[in-house]
């Protein structure tokens, strides 16, 4: 009776042999790679040099090098040797700095544009503008009348001047301060903020409604 090779603990390119398996009348190895995968070979397929991995080897040729490519905000430094449900791994540096490992396939795709703080900023603006604030100023105080707390005149933008005993008329709107001037009576005063109210925070408020309407026309579509 031929005696079977054992084949235990020899390597063959990639691949250290395991254990012997017998289909019909043919025998098989199960083989550790290199990688971390088991596989079953055909023994004359080893001993021929035809098999020198589980697979790995083949798929490492065909990755296409993206080493350098931008995407989004993510630059590919080299590939990784490490390997994610038999998919390459690129190390990356975003514009923040960060070093970071993503799927050549996230990439490519689109998926993943850096290493996390893109996200956050969007996060952040989200917040912001759910708080209705936008391009640096609180939609939300521009909407209110309401007087800061202790303010003598009672009215939003109206202060008392010591300087010449008279009430100041002013309002800000991104970062822009608008002289009104100052009055006698506070109700003159008032009067004034209330035009420039309507004439210069209207339509900024009429164009931040229209955004905030489209923004949420826009979350609410499903993207296939």
């Amino acid at each position: 009776m031929r005696r079977i090779q054992d084949l235990t603990g020899q390597r063959f390119g990639k691949l250290i042999a395991l254990r012997r398996e017998r289909v019909g009348n043919r025998s098989y190895w199960w083989c550790q790679c290199d990688c971390g995968r088991e596989s079953r070979v055909e023994m004359q397929a080893l001993k021929r040099g035809a098999t020198k991995s589980c697979g790995c080897m083949r798929a490492n040729k065909s990755v296409y090098d993206i080493t350098g490519q931008r995407f989004g905000r993510l630059v590919v430094l080299e590939r990784s040797a490490e390997l994610r449900n038999q998919v390459s791994v690129w190390r990356c540096q975003c514009n923040c700095g960060s070093i970071v490992k993503i799927k050549r396939q996230h990439l490519v795709d689109g998926f993943t544009k850096s290493c996390g703080c893109l996200q956050k900023e969007k996060a952040a603006a989200h917040i912001k503008e759910a708080l209705g604030q936008i391009n640096g100023t609180n939609v939300s105080l521009l909407k209110s009348k309401k007087a800061r707390l202790g303010s003598i005149s009672g009215v939003r933008g109206v202060t008392w001047h010591k300087g010449n005993n008279r009430w100041s008329a002013q309002i800000i709107l991104q970062g822009k301060r608008y002289y009104l001037g100052s009055f006698r009576k506070l109700s003159d005063a008032e009067k004034v903020i209330e035009e420039a109210r309507e004439q210069i925070y209207g339509p900024f408020i009429e164009w931040y409604e229209t955004y905030k309407t489209k923004q949420m026309e826009t979350s609410s579509k499903v993207t296939i």
